[in-house]
């Protein structure tokens, strides 16, 4: 079939793949695919900060220095990840405390005492620490003072928490600032769920640009005449151009098969009569390879025929 591109498409000219083996058509289907899912990672950052345009600029340098930075970044990552985990454990049983109970070291011990079934200032009583007993009445468990040893417990766990998230946050200021991500003005353990987010949204940017890389590579040994490779990069309209032109390829590619097998299939045929013969032969010569039938109809029609050869 010389002329199918020419018939299919006369109106765009698509640039020729390296060559017209298999193998290269299979990657042409592996690319679409990398597209696709450079697509979707587009999508997940247009969710992310401004911050990620100056993070992008860092990690395109290639710095020898960055790789055991990041790799303390995502060290930090992973030790975020789990401690907002652990936050999940307090949406059933939710904690009130005073603002920055967890950086009294008085009230910390008071909690951790009462836990242990002791007295909450040991020895010494409630002689002069009238501002740290109201600090304790303060605390809820819902709607209540916590009362048993486990209400307690699970107090205690909420603090070292609180206090888990002010540590992890003052080492994400000092990590981030080196990869241009976004910092946080004040130390606050609400940040550390946001420092969580942000560090997704790093490696979603990471994984962006390594799978672009490869788009940009693979779109050149694959169609090296084709002259926007490098135009790929942060350029939406040139990935839908290239997908375009890879989707044309396939498409032909499965025409020109559809249109072998309709051949072969006639020359099997010719020599048969009857009802049902007659029926295959209209299928493939109207139906298979007519690009106007969806492939669900052109499913149900094959279906059809199939059960009809039934004995």
């Amino acid at each position: 079939m010389p002329n199918l591109k020419r018939r299919l498409i006369p109106a765009i000219y698509i640039p020729p793949l390296a060559d017209s083996k298999n193998e290269t058509i299979e990657d042409a289907c592996a690319l679409l695919d990398k597209i696709k899912n450079l697509f979707s990672l587009t999508q997940q950052m247009q969710r992310g900060g401004e911050w990620q345009s100056n993070a992008r600029k860092l990690l395109k340098q290639s710095s020898a220095a960055l790789p055991p930075i990041i790799e303390i970044f995502d060290a930090l990552g992973i030790e975020l990840k789990a401690s907002v985990g652990e936050r999940n454990s307090f949406l059933a049983k939710p904690v009130a405390i005073p603002k920055d109970i967890e950086l009294d070291e008085e009230i910390v011990r008071a909690i951790q005492n009462k836990a242990a079934g002791k007295s909450p200032f040991g020895l010494g009583g409630l002689i002069g620490k009238g501002a740290a007993k109201k600090k304790l009445e303060e605390i809820r468990i819902l709607t209540n003072a916590p009362d048993t040893l486990e209400d307690w417990e699970h107090v205690k766990a909420y603090v070292a928490l609180q206090r888990r998230f002010r540590e992890l946050v003052t080492r994400w200021n000092s990590i981030a600032s080196e990869l241009a991500v976004e910092c946080f003005e004040a130390v606050e353990p609400v940040h550390a769920i946001k420092a969580a987010e942000y560090h997704s949204q790093h490696i979603t940017l990471r994984e962006h640009i390594a799978l672009e890389q490869q788009v940009i590579d693979q779109s050149h040994a694959l169609m090296p005449t084709w002259k926007r490779h490098f135009e790929v990069e942060e350029n939406t309209e040139c990935l839908q151009e290239l997908q375009h032109l890879l989707d044309s390829h396939t498409l032909l590619y499965r025409l020109a098969n559809t249109w072998a097998s309709k051949d072969q299939f006639q020359r099997i045929l010719s020599d048969y009569n009857g009802k049902i013969i007659d029926d295959l032969k209209e299928f493939i010569a109207s139906v298979l390879g007519n690009p106007s039938i969806s492939d669900a109809e052109m499913q149900a029609k094959w279906s059809s025929l199939l059960g009809g050869c039934r004995i």
